[in-house]
């Protein structure tokens, strides 16, 4: 069946130009700007001076994380103790409490054992927004044997927390909630993602769907070490595909746990924490699979971790890269980097945290993009993963919230951000997708506005999504 798609603002990222109209067949593009062709459809859908774009592509995000958390206390908007208590108090699903989204920069301090004490009849986990340090009660202190400082659980005892509450989790709760963060992808315009961290149930469940013909996302997934040294192969479907390891060499900034060369501004005795000792340890797995190893490094210390290990490993991904000092810069050539522009709203902390006079090291977008293959991606649910919030705060850096990074001269344009959050991304995983072109992949996302006329970027929404040729979602 061949679809015309005509009358609208219909744009190419990769050429950076606009075309008159557009047809498809099956999955593909089969044509631009022929009339001729248009008028041979079996369908024409006239976009109604609407923009159409390819769908959005984000890669790095974690795709269970996403659907405990829109089944889960939503803390994101929590201002006190007190409020976050009352959030539990009133919660009324039953079972092991998940929260995520408080922080400590927001609500006063962090939070205790003691400010939840009253709560010990169910098993309770609130991770701060970073997804690497967390609060649990007395009832999960004990029961998981968990070392914590007053509740308070960070890095490897964060996930050791995290596990234990997710292994309880019966199979066809985990199956909706994959669903239910696949749907809310679709939801922005998100048709490609890479899944970070991947391991046990949530990989059977991908399998499972992918096999039925139940996904509307492309999934490249990386699994985390345990996962895949148990695996004598890896899973390469339709839709889903295994595509290599996520490893961490620090933590986060918001955590203090994010390893720099220098010490907190806040925390004068802590340079973080660096989770990397063998950087040869990766190396025969991956060469096993001749797969991708994504290396999670957000503070410039742990940066200098993955610049060593680019020698023993040729598919190497850096995810984050949030603070890069200049003789980095000069290293860093030719890498696949994965960067998160809404970090730069939700870390309004960050010159207290690293100092003013070490701001301009902080998420270098312009300069990264200019030797490297940059693509957007959200981290979801540390962010939201909507497209418009990462192409803002790129191009305006927190300009209009007036934070002092909006200073340090990192800001690009509209252009290279929505080229970024499409035809970059699908270049990271080799699809033939993220642009308007005759032979690639007819996933795409129709736009309420044109958003090169729109004031304000954060008003646009998705309307339309088409994966592979189907209309998947209309608004």
């Amino acid at each position: 069946m061949k679809i015309g798609f005509y009358n609208g603002y219909i744009y190419d990222p990769k050429s950076d130009n606009f075309i008159s109209n557009l047809i498809i067949e099956g999955n593909r593009i089969l044509d631009i700007d022929n009339y001729f062709k248009l008028n041979e459809c079996d369908l024409k859908v006239d976009l109604n001076k609407k923009m159409l774009i390819p769908a959005f592509v984000d890669t790095h995000l974690h795709l269970d994380e996403i659907g405990i958390f829109l089944n889960s206390l939503n803390l994101k908007d929590v201002t006190s103790i007190n409020e976050l208590r009352l959030k539990i108090k009133n919660f009324n699903k039953k079972g092991p409490i998940f929260g995520i989204g408080w922080d400590d920069e927001k609500i006063g301090g962090w939070p205790t054992i003691n400010d939840i004490s009253e709560f010990n009849d169910e098993y309770i986990l609130l991770a701060r927004n970073d997804l690497h340090s967390g609060l649990v009660n007395k009832k999960l202190e004990i029961d998981a044997n968990l070392n914590t400082e007053d509740g308070i659980v960070k890095e490897k005892e964060f996930e050791k927390a995290r596990e234990f509450m997710i292994k309880n989790i019966p199979i066809e709760i985990k199956e909706k909630y994959l669903k239910d963060s696949i749907n809310y992808l679709n939801f922005f315009g998100i048709t490609t993602v890479g899944y970070m961290s991947c391991y046990g149930d949530w990989c059977k469940i991908l399998r499972k769907f992918d096999i039925n013909n139940d996904l509307t996302l492309r999934i490249f997934s990386y699994l985390n070490y345990d996962e895949i040294v148990k695996r004598d192969e890896l899973y390469f479907g339709k839709y889903y595909k295994e595509h290599g390891l996520k490893v961490y060499s620090d933590g986060s900034l918001g955590s203090k746990t994010a390893y720099l060369s220098f010490n907190y501004e806040d925390d004068i005795n802590n340079r973080g924490v660096k989770l990397i000792e063998d950087e040869k340890k990766f190396k025969n797995v991956c060469e096993k699979f001749d797969c991708d190893l994504a290396v999670h490094a957000i503070g410039d210390a742990a940066l200098d971790i993955v610049l060593g290990m680019e020698k023993f490993h040729k598919k190497i991904r850096i995810e984050h890269a949030s603070l890069v000092r200049d003789d980095q810069l000069e290293k860093l050539k030719n890498m696949r980097i994965s960067i998160q522009p809404g970090f730069i709203l939700t870390d309004f902390w960050i010159d207290k945290r690293i100092g003013k006079e070490r701001l301009r090291l902080a998420y270098r977008i312009k300069d990264l993009i200019k030797d490297n293959l940059v693509s957007f991606s959200s981290d979801a649910p540390v962010e939201i993963p909507n497209p418009f919030r990462n192409i803002y705060a790129s191009v305006y850096r927190g300009k209009f919230e007036k934070l002092p990074i909006s200073e340090t001269n990192q800001n690009i344009n509209l252009k290279e951000a929505i080229k970024l959050h499409t035809y970059n991304g699908a270049k990271f995983f080799e699809l033939e997708s993220g642009a308007i072109e005759k032979g690639f992949l007819s996933d795409f996302a129709i736009i309420n506005k044109n958003i090169f006329e729109e004031e304000n970027i954060l008003n646009l929404h998705v309307e339309n999504v088409y994966f592979d040729g189907k209309l998947i979602l209309a608004k």
